[in-house]
């Protein structure tokens, strides 16, 4: 049921105040159900009592729901703080995964906290030894000395958020080997000539079959690799397979692009575990045809290292192992715990929580040993833990408490922003009672992350609202406006302006869906919330209503039949010049789409214009050494303003920044010395913005035009929950001169596109370069 003020779309229940949404399964019931008796007390008595009998059942419900919401909040912290700070041998040997679900289930209907007590302490105490839970704990006891002179410590380091691929964070046990994953993924790839199917549509499908007990998730794979050096991916990774025991039939179509050197297509399986692939085929579309292609007794490359011939009547099996030992040693801390430091914190009304962050080892042991008995009893229900289930409370629980801890004790902009971190545990809790679809839990996750300001924050996953309608479209002037139109058959405009979309203003809905995205600047909020809005299930309608020359209303039913991956493909048959001279002194270059190699050719001509409109709306494929040496006249040096954490301790207390070193730039051939203008946006983020921030702070007199820029830069990291869920999010602090966040780059003249001059076909910030060049 909608509240006052809420909004449905695509199947999506959009909430406008989050007091709503806290208070929906206690106070919405109650207050209808109150209606309800007024309406009837003129009735029958039996009515009458029944009517109350009903209101005490909800109001003892809420109370229930009450008290579930801090049973599984008291387990949440005790778990952020075992699983990434009690630094036993027993906990390391732990999937943290399902032991999240295997403890919400646990403790979700406890009734009292003698019970609760009692619950938490028979789940931990079998990994933790030494933790206490308790109504008050002495503290003076701080840790446990075993009587062996041969002993080392033990201790968690974190060198922010270490993830499967980055070398930037790191995450070890002292004195303890580090495992880590051998492999992020295994893949099996094949390549097509592409000139035989130049404009045509491929289609790649195959049944996946991930055995029982696998970690990973399964993938096909179609790659189109362009003479620019472009690379285009689908590879499920919004959808990936993840249920267990069963074939599924997967499918990817993609057009084949006319600037496509190769076409690779495969699968993937991603993590540990055994996957079986059978009827795989590739497919192409002529003359609205599919035909087959025939790939067999060809080979599939599977890593670069093997091969696996393919024969259709035989089912290919890959596995991967989840672990190797690595010996790689970094730099030193600054700080490790104590022995005598510990963790303790109140988890509930009552009770509390304490444990030490550092224990004694020696090669075969932390001390003291658990309960064998127990450990092994506690490992064998977790191994029964069934596959993720979005129907299930439980394990939509537990994602939120797994997500929550990785930013409480990891995300090192928790304190930057005013995110009300820890209340968003708790609505997150609550609101897994009424988001229990695929769609809307997804939407709930992206809600949680939604007030930090950061750029690079995205969750995808399992959601089927994966598909577009042939069009792009951009807020301007505070109007939803028709950028771009992919389908000659779809009736649009560049420039009308879209006043509904199923029947619900656009204005209202974007507003409501831009709660929904973790930017800065309002350009990029609404950017994404336009991607929310858009997106639906494959080949569903999206009715638009526009307003045509700010006279003419018409209405249009359009279909949704562009994956997501494949929107970003449109600018990979774009025939536009890279660059072109504007008159004999003046030359635009388009840093976004230009090729590396392009430009290397193109410097020397650049050295004869007097003037240089270098176009950075967008995510360039060049890296910052390919310009930066050769608009500098001398060696210089860039401060370096990144920065990672080392934490130790819970809640990030205590935490140190390490700092890496500065960059000098040492000139280099051809010079450019011509005046360089820089046209930006909001689409700058990342790589690109720490390329301009290079430029900015070399040439101080620099002039950007257009918008602001994402405000986000950094080296990314992430994290997957059970069900296929995936959440990225900036790992690394960026903190300018002035010991300010940074603030990304500003322009010099600010200039934003108008309805009336793309309808004229007009690009308003070029035109402005020119100007500006001219005027002087």
């Amino acid at each position: 049921m909608l509240e006052k003020g809420d909004i449905e779309i695509s199947g999506l229940c959009i909430f406008n105040d989050d007091k709503i949404a806290l208070n929906i399964d206690k106070g919405l019931q109650t207050k209808l159900m109150r209606q309800v008796v007024f309406k009837i007390k003129k009735q029958t008595v039996l009515l009458l009592f029944l009517s109350i009998f009903i209101l005490q059942t909800l109001e003892l419900y809420s109370q229930e729901n009450d008290r579930s919401i801090e049973n599984v909040k008291a387990f949440s912290e005790v778990y952020g703080y075992v699983r990434y700070f009690y630094p036993s041998d027993e906990a390391a040997t732990i999937d943290w995964d399902d032991f999240a679900r295997y403890g919400v289930s646990s403790v979700i209907n406890i009734q009292s906290d003698d019970s609760l007590k009692v619950k938490l302490n028979e789940l931990f105490l079998p990994i933790a030894p030494l933790i206490k839970i308790d109504y008050e704990i002495d503290t003076t006891q701080a840790y446990y000395k075993p009587k062996w002179p041969r002993r080392k410590k033990i201790a968690w380091q974190y060198i922010g958020y270490e993830n499967d691929y980055k070398d930037s964070y790191y995450k070890c046990r002292t004195n303890r080997p580090h495992k880590k994953l051998s492999k992020n993924s295994k893949t099996a790839s094949m390549t097509l000539n592409v000139n035989n199917f130049e404009n045509d549509s491929i289609r790649v499908s195959a049944k996946l079959k991930l055995k029982k007990g696998s970690k990973g998730s399964g993938h096909l794979r179609l790659i189109q690799r362009m003479s620019d050096g472009g690379v285009y991916y689908n590879e499920m990774s919004l959808n990936p397979l993840i249920i267990q025991d069963s074939a599924v039939l997967c499918k990817i179509i993609c057009a084949a692009y006319n600037k496509a050197k190769k076409i690779e297509f495969g699968f993937k399986l991603k993590g540990a575990g055994t996957m079986e692939v059978s009827n795989y085929k590739v497919e192409y579309l002529r003359n609205n045809i599919w035909a087959s292609i025939d790939i067999s007794n060809k080979e599939f490359i599977v890593n670069n290292e093997d091969t696996i011939i393919f024969n259709s009547n035989i089912p290919i099996v890959i596995q991967q192992n989840d672990t190797m030992i690595l010996e790689r040693r970094i730099a030193k801390y600054k700080q490790t715990p104590e022995y005598s430091d510990f963790t303790y914190s109140k988890i509930s009304n009552s009770l509390f929580v304490y444990m030490p962050n550092a224990l004694y080892g020696n090669k075969k042991h932390t001390f003291p040993i658990s309960n064998p008995t127990k450990l092994n009893e506690l490992k064998n229900k977790l191994s029964n833990i069934k596959a993720f289930d979005i129907e299930n409370l439980n394990d939509r629980q537990a994602n939120v408490i797994i997500m929550w801890n990785v930013f409480q004790h990891f995300y090192p902009y928790i304190d930057k922003f005013d995110a009300k971190w820890d209340n968003r545990l708790e609505y997150g809790l609550r609101k897994c009672y009424t988001e229990s679809t695929k769609d809307a839990y997804i939407m709930l996750i992206r809600r949680l992350l939604s007030d930090f300001g950061d750029a690079h924050i995205y969750v995808s996953g399992p959601t089927d609202m994966v598909y577009y309608p042939p069009f792009n479209c951009k807020r301007i002037e505070n109007k939803l406006v028709v950028l771009e139109v992919t389908d000659p058959n779809v009736p649009l405009k560049v420039g009308d302006v879209i006043t509904k979309i199923d029947n619900k203003e656009t204005d209202i809905i974007l507003d409501s869906l831009k709660n929904y995205t973790s930017f800065i600047t309002q350009e990029n909020k609404y950017f994404r919330a336009t991607q929310f809005l858009l997106s639906g299930k494959k080949e569903s309608n999206i009715n638009v209503q526009i307003l045509r020359n700010k006279t003419v209303n018409y209405t249009f039913k359009i279909k949704r039949n562009i994956y997501i991956n494949d929107y970003a493909l449109s600018k990979a048959n774009k025939t536009e010049p890279y660059y072109y001279p504007i008159n004999d002194r003046v030359i635009y270059v388009d840093f976004t789409r230009i090729p590396r190699d392009t430009l290397k050719v193109l410097l020397p001509i650049l050295q004869h214009y007097k003037n240089i409109i270098v176009d950075f709306r967008g995510y360039p494929q060049l890296r910052t050494m390919d310009w930066v040496p050769h608009i500098i006249n001398e060696k210089d040096t860039i401060h370096n303003f990144f920065f990672t954490e080392e934490i130790i301790f819970p809640n990030q207390s205590k935490s140190q920044i390490r700092k890496y070193a500065d960059r000098t730039i040492i000139p280099k051939e051809p010079f450019i010395n011509g005046e360089i203008i820089y046209l930006i946006n909001e689409k700058p983020v990342s790589a690109a913005e720490t390329f301009l921030y290079y430029i900015k702070e070399l040439e101080p007199n620099t002039i950007f035009i257009g918008q602001q820029t994402a405000l986000t830069t950094g080296s990314i990291t992430y994290f997957k929950l059970p069900g296929g869920y995936f959440v990225r999010f900036t790992g690394m602090l960026a903190i300018e001169k002035d010991n300010k966040l940074f603030e990304g780059i500003k322009p010099t003249i600010e200039v934003k596109p108008s309805i009336e001059g793309l309808m004229n076909g007009k690009d308003e910030v070029l035109e402005e370069a020119i100007n500006h060049i001219q005027g002087k």
